[in-house]
């Protein structure tokens, strides 16, 4: 049938975007971790973060895409210093 040999092209391009974010996430010292923190998530992970009513189009798509991140991650504890017993997830 020819094309482009994608089988599903919502999915794939979800995979992409979460691509970004990972590398958002990984890399908040970077020129658009630094801008999309300063509008978006201030005081809180990006994987947290609001759509909010004024979000961009990028923005959307980032936390749009952030599920999948959120369902595939895990966090280790390490100290234990940054553990919030009240806040963070302990069981999927």
């Amino acid at each position: 049938m020819g094309g482009m040999g994608f089988r599903n092209l919502i999915n794939f391009n979800k995979a992409l975007l979460a691509k970004q974010v990972w590398r958002l996430i990984k890399n908040l010292g970077s020129l658009m971790a630094r801008v999309l923190k300063h509008l978006y998530f201030r005081s809180f992970p990006v994987l947290e973060a609001d759509i909010g009513r004024n979000g961009s189009y990028l923005w959307h798509s980032f936390c749009w895409s952030g599920s999948l991140i959120d369902a595939g991650s895990r966090w280790r504890v390490g100290c234990g210093s940054g553990v919030s017993i009240y806040n963070d997830k302990w069981i999927s």
